[in-house]
């Protein structure tokens, strides 16, 4: 006995579908969060004068930086940096194209922040960041 297939009613239904699922997963793509690695979208320019060098810690959860210069007893801070300079490619961090595993030092220009800043309140901050957070230039 063979089958006989009834055409779909609505056809142009199931195409809408369809392109509103792909326009918001490369909305979410553009916008969304990097995994582990704290953002945030600058406004304005310029920035905050202070250094920042230290050890970078990418244990997946949270990129943070070990130093000296952050203030016992973790000596770690978790750096808050502009979406449109960071990336992550093949798992390993990329800031301003230079590429960045554990252990690797690197030297950021900005400042620290309280937890309940502006900035840190409209960032996008993984769950395994804490404070204190040290806002990255963006330029």
């Amino acid at each position: 006995m063979a089958s006989v297939r009834t055409p779909d009613p609505h056809p142009d239904t199931r195409l809408v579908l369809i392109a509103m699922m792909v326009a918001a997963s490369l909305t979410g793509c553009a916008q969304g969060a990097l995994p582990g690695v704290a953002t945030y979208d600058p406004s304005g320019s310029g920035g905050d004068a202070a250094q920042l060098k230290g050890m970078v810690r990418d244990d997946g959860d949270c990129l943070s930086i070990e130093s000296p210069d952050i203030e016992p007893p973790a000596n770690i801070a978790t750096p808050v940096f502009p979406r449109s300079r960071v990336d992550r490619d093949g798992g390993v961090f990329v800031f301003d194209g230079a590429r960045y595993g554990t252990g690797d030092t690197i030297e950021l220009g900005g400042g620290e922040v309280p937890g309940d800043a502006d900035v840190v309140r409209d960032a996008d901050i993984p769950a395994g960041c804490e404070p204190p957070y040290f806002i990255v230039n963006q330029d």
